[in-house]
């Protein structure tokens, strides 16, 4: 009879679960309304009406043509013009992004499965811990948004400096500026550069902060599961133990999903960061220039975006395979009676569980071939400040800055 309950209390509970996560909205729901604005609908469950979803895909159309457009104004700008470090550092960023976009276009459909799950994950959560994650996010989501509109403004808080055209990559919007007079040509590029810094950068910080959101979520998800077998009397019958291996598997199933799905954006990232950065810090270090201020704080916001992605996802990514981890050794807590070793099934359930893990892990990775960990940060930070050092002493004008410092 106790058994029987239990697997009606599991199928009602089941049932439940379904028809909150109809009804209740996302978790993420303030993010993934954010990537609206770039013509990017994530969102698995769509309530949307017609009339919208036509208008949506129109504006979807017009962000797509705009991306690649920026791509296509780029190759031509160097062709007329001489490689300058902040066109090099514009072009990364724009390459960068436009990868990203084309990336979520081409995974949408696994992407929203992926967000159906972790709604209904989620939702399995007690209510004080479901809460304070979605306190999180709605912080994360306003910094992002702060983050994000100070890239814009600084855009028409600084002077135009001379020969903007020469200096920086240039887009429709810039080549239709041509022939106009001084004064309307600046209003053409600072509109270039706001329209630029909301797309491109806001683009790439709102994915980042997605991914690092996503981590934290797989990582409540371990902690829910260790927490619900912490009684060591729930693993002492064979029944229990399959169904937390199942459980753990579908858990370890979610990770797979979301590092299959973005392993290349993050190695996109990565090299994005190592490049622009090389380049930005170089670029600070020429003589004062009248653009040294807004050099600098490109510059600062690059770098702050940068170490909070780095930093973020090595140690988050680290602590989702440790919380795994840590879960399944609840395994190794089945209680024993005097000397009674345990049935043949139940040790094979829990020898293939520690097989299954030891080789498929439970991790993040960089392109399927190294595991976002701390050792992998050091490395990062080790292979940046060599590429930095080596562009410092290859490049004369950056010794002549260090001198009038």
């Amino acid at each position: 009879m106790e058994m029987e309950y239990s697997r009606n209390f599991k199928i009602n509970d089941i049932s439940y679960t379904r028809i909150r996560s109809r009804k209740s909205k996302h978790p993420f729901h303030l993010i993934l309304k954010s990537f609206w604005l770039f013509g990017l609908h994530l969102e698995g469950y769509n309530d949307t009406t017609l009339i919208f979803n036509v208008f949506f895909k129109i504006w979807t159309v017009i962000i797509i043509f705009c991306y690649h457009s920026w791509i296509v104004f780029d190759v031509i700008w160097y062709f007329n013009h001489r490689v300058h470090e902040n066109a090099l550092a514009e072009s990364v960023t724009v390459w960068a992004s436009t990868i990203t976009f084309d990336f979520l276009i081409w995974k949408r459909k696994d992407i929203r499965k992926l967000m159906e799950v972790v709604k209904t994950e989620t939702l399995k959560l007690n209510e004080k811990t479901r809460k304070k994650h979605e306190k999180k996010i709605l912080i994360v989501v306003v910094s992002v948004w702060l983050y994000v509109m100070i890239f814009v403004v600084q855009n028409l808080v600084f002077c135009v400096e001379k020969e903007y055209s020469k200096q920086h990559t240039s887009s429709i919007i810039g080549y239709a500026s041509q022939g106009l007079s001084p004064s309307e040509q600046i209003a053409y590029y600072r509109l270039n550069g706001c329209l630029q810094s909301f797309f491109i950068q806001g683009l790439l910080t709102m994915t980042i902060a997605l991914y690092l959101l996503l981590c934290l979520t797989c990582k409540k998800w371990f902690q829910h599961l260790k927490k619900q077998y912490s009684n060591t009397e729930r693993l002492s019958s064979l029944s229990e133990t399959e169904r937390f291996c199942s459980r753990f598997d579908e858990l370890s199933k979610n990770v797979h999903l979301l590092d299959q799905v973005f392993s290349l954006p993050v190695a996109v990232w990565l090299l994005m960061i190592l490049v622009t950065l090389c380049v930005r810090i170089v670029l600070i270090l020429n003589p004062l220039l009248p653009n040294t201020n807004q050099m600098i704080t490109a510059t600062v916001l690059s770098f702050s975006r940068a170490a909070t992605a780095l930093v973020g996802m090595s140690f988050i990514a680290d602590s989702v395979h440790k919380k795994a981890m840590i879960t399944l050794f609840q395994l190794d807590s089945f209680p024993k009676v005097g000397k009674d070793a345990l049935s043949n099934a139940m040790y094979q359930e829990i020898h293939m569980a520690f097989t299954r893990f030891a080789f498929n892990p439970t991790q993040l990775t960089f392109l399927k071939i190294a595991r976002l960990n701390r050792r992998f940060l050091m490395t990062c930070i080790g292979m940046m400040s060599t590429y930095v050092i080596i562009s410092i002493q290859l490049y004369p004008n950056a010794k002549r800055g260090l001198g009038s410092i």
